[in-house]
């Protein structure tokens, strides 16, 4: 018995140590893709004055960034099981910096098209590898609750943006570039370090952590490895997964969050721009009043 209760309290510690060293660490690279998916809105009234890409083409080289996402997110899931979560989270959060810095050179519409293309390309397979990441470290008992903490943050993301957006759009002319050329330049740049930086700073296999006591690893290693088990045994005889997509249930739940996401994005790419038609707004004061709607958004969730 006493080794059943030592084991158990060395999980409860790993996991916690997981909270506070890895949780930030995502919620770092949630702010970046929050910046680059939202820095199109922002940019939007810019790329037609500089660029001339109107409001029929920027529409389409939004949706573009979906279509892409949509394509290349069963791929992009097959290879993040094939090389892991750390190596294939890094890879695409350098791609997708990559994509969003060379929007900053946009000069027509079709580069617009083919990078907006690129971006949902690269970017896809995000958050399935972030969730399938908890389940290689985090037990069934706690991992519902580091996948509500992680996309709460979206709500800090989206807050952050705007305020960072409008700061970088008033740098017009710095070093002979336009505003919108520095938003999606550092933006781009950001990610890729952060990139980088977490190739280094995320662990593997629970093997690997250095922050973790031997005593610890075994132990979170066995639990992880015992629930794997026991879902395995469970799912035998059962539906697979191309099955599972035609049952009622889960096209009810795909129709919900389609409509939400629907209404979502439709906010994210045209109001900063419907708000800049106000008098007296500038796009840092867009960006701050953006920021007040998602945190208004944020509290309406929490009571709720």
């Amino acid at each position: 018995m006493q080794s059943v209760d030592t084991a158990v309290t060395d999980v409860a510690l790993a996991t916690m140590k997981f909270f506070k060293r890895v949780l930030p660490i995502m919620l770092v690279m949630l702010v970046c893709n929050q910046l680059n998916r939202s820095n199109i809105g922002y940019a939007q009234e810019h790329l037609q004055a500089d660029v001339g890409i109107g409001a029929a083409a920027y529409g389409f080289g939004a949706g573009l960034f979906f279509i892409a996402y949509a394509i290349f997110e069963l791929p992009s899931n097959v290879m993040m099981e094939k090389f892991g979560a750390k190596i294939w989270l890094a890879r695409i959060m350098g791609s997708w910096g990559i994509v969003s810095f060379l929007m900053a050179f946009v000069q027509n519409e079709t580069m617009f098209y083919v990078l907006r293309f690129l971006l949902g390309a690269a970017e896809a397979g995000f958050f399935p590898a972030v969730i399938f990441y908890f389940a290689r470290w985090v037990p069934a008992g706690q991992r519902g609750r580091a996948t509500a903490i992680f996309i709460a943050g979206s709500s800090i993301a989206a807050a952050l943006s705007g305020p960072i957006a409008g700061m970088l759009l008033s740098l017009h002319d710095v070093l002979g570039l336009r505003g919108w050329q520095w938003l999606f330049g550092f933006e781009g740049l950001l990610s890729v370090a952060v990139g980088i930086a977490v190739f280094f700073l995320l662990d593997a296999r629970i093997q690997d952590a250095k922050w973790l006591t031997g005593r610890e690893k075994s132990a979170l290693g066995a639990a992880i490895e015992a629930e794997d088990a026991q879902h395995t045994t469970e799912s035998e005889g059962k539906l697979n997964r191309w099955t599972m997509l035609l049952n009622p249930q889960i096209l009810l739940l795909c129709g919900i969050y389609f409509s939400v996401q629907l209404s979502i994005y439709a906010n994210t790419f045209w109001l900063p721009s419907i708000v800049k038609q106000i008098p007296g707004t500038t796009d840092l004061s867009v960006g701050f009043l953006f920021a007040a709607k998602w945190q208004d958004k944020a509290k309406s969730k929490r009571c709720w």
